[in-house]
C-alpha cells in the first residue's frame, strides 16, 4: 500500500515505493468479507488517494473468485494476469534457479511446471504475456478499467479505535474527535469526553434546525405564518401563573420536554433540543415583559396612592 497523488491508474501498475503489509503463503478465499490482518501498519496521511496491491501466484486451480466493485468515472483499477509466462527465454523454458516450495522439480534443470517465471508482485507493464512451460497456450492479459474494487478497513484514529462497519454507518465503542491530531489528542477539559461522546475542535452543524419565529408572530398577532405552521404545532403561549402551575404539576418547563419523552425517545435530536430551549428564550423574553408590565402598574399605584394620602 502507499499514498498518492495519483487520480487513476490507467498509465498501468504504480511504479514507486510501497509497503508490505500482508503476506500469506496460502489462502483461500471464502464468500463474503475475508479479512487480512497486517502485520505492518499503514499510515493514511488524510488527504491523499491510496493504491492498494495484490498479487499471488497459484501452480493450478480449479475455479475462479469474484470481487464486488463500484463503477467509478476513472481508472480505478490496474489488472494483469497470465498463466506460466514471463520467462526471459523462448516459450517452453520456464527456468527458475529453484522451483517454489513444494512442487516437483522437471528435468533437465530447474523447470518448474506450473508456475509462472514472473509471478505476483514482478509483473510489469513490459512482461511477456505468453505461455512459457507449455501447459496451457493461451496468452495473458493487463489492463484498466473504470472500477473500484470493494475494500473496508479496520483502523486507529490516534489512540481510538474505529470501525467501519459493513452498512451504511460507522460504529465505534470509543469516542469520536473532530479536529486537528494536536486537539484531539490534548488533555485539556474540552477535548475527549469519555465513550460514546463526539466532539469537535471548531463547530457542530446541524441540517434540519427547526426556526422558532412564530413566538413572538402568535402573541403579538394571535396566528401563526403558513411557513411556520409545523414548527408552531403543539406550542401555546402560557402566562407566568399557567407556567409556574405547570412546572408544580410536570416538574418541567412547558417549552422543554422531560425526562418520559427523552426516554420513550430514546434522547433529542440536537436541532429538536436547540428550538426547545430557542423557544424557550422567546418564551422567557415574554414573560419578563409581563413582569416589567406588572411592574408598572404596581409603581403606577403605589404613585397615586401615596399622592392621595399627602392631599388629605
Amino acid at each position: 500500500m502507499t499514498n498518492t497523488v495519483l487520480g487513476g491508474l490507467g498509465g498501468g501498475f504504480y511504479v514507486g515505493p510501497m509497503t508490505t503489509v500482508y503476506t500469506n503463503p496460502s489462502f483461500v478465499p471464502v464468500v463474503g468479507w475475508n479479512a487480512h490482518a497486517f502485520s505492518t501498519p499503514f499510515g493514511w496521511n488524510g488527504s491523499s488517494n491510496v493504491v492498494v496491491e495484490y498479487c499471488f501466484n497459484n501452480n493450478n486451480w480449479t475455479g475462479n473468485s469474484t470481487v464486488a466493485f463500484d463503477a467509478t468515472t476513472y481508472a480505478g483499477l490496474f489488472g494483469s494476469y497470465c498463466d506460466a509466462c514471463g520467462s526471459l527465454f523462448a516459450p517452453g523454458t520456464c527456468y527458475f534457479n529453484t522451483c517454489p516450495p513444494g512442487t516437483a522439480q522437471a528435468a533437465p534443470g530447474v523447470l518448474c511446471t506450473g508456475y509462472s517465471h514472473t509471478g505476483g508482485c514482478q509483473h510489469t507493464t513490459g512482461m511477456p504475456m505468453t505461455t512459457c512451460d507449455g501447459t496451457f497456450q493461451f496468452t495473458g492479459q493487463q489492463g484498466a478499467a473504470n472500477k473500484h474494487p470493494q475494500i473496508r478497513f479496520y483502523c486507529k484514529v490516534g489512540s481510538l479505535v474505529q470501525t467501519d462497519s459493513i452498512a451504511d454507518y460507522m460504529y465505534t465503542p470509543h469516542g469520536i474527535m473532530v479536529g486537528t491530531a494536536a486537539w484531539a489528542s490534548s488533555i485539556a477539559p474540552f477535548a475527549f469526553q469519555g465513550p460514546g461522546t463526539i466532539s469537535a475542535q471548531f463547530q457542530v452543524w446541524g441540517g434540519n434546525l427547526l426556526l422558532s419565529d412564530h413566538v413572538f408572530h402568535r402573541y403579538y398577532t394571535g396566528e401563526v405564518k403558513e411557513e411556520d405552521a409545523q414548527a408552531a404545532r403543539g406550542y401555546q403561549h402560557r402566562s407566568i401563573d399557567e407556567m409556574a402551575e405547570f412546572i408544580a404539576n410536570n416538574r418541567h418547563l412547558p417549552t422543554i420536554q422531560g425526562r418520559k419523552a427523552w426516554e420513550e425517545q430514546g434522547g433529542f435530536i440536537v436541532d429538536d433540543l436547540n428550538t426547545q430551549l430557542w423557544v424557550t428564550v422567546e418564551e422567557q423574553a415574554l414573560h419578563i415583559k409581563e413582569l416589567n408590565e406588572r411592574m408598572e402598574l404596581l409603581q403606577k399605584y403605589l404613585i397615586e396612592k401615596r399622592l392621595a394620602e399627602l392631599k388629605r
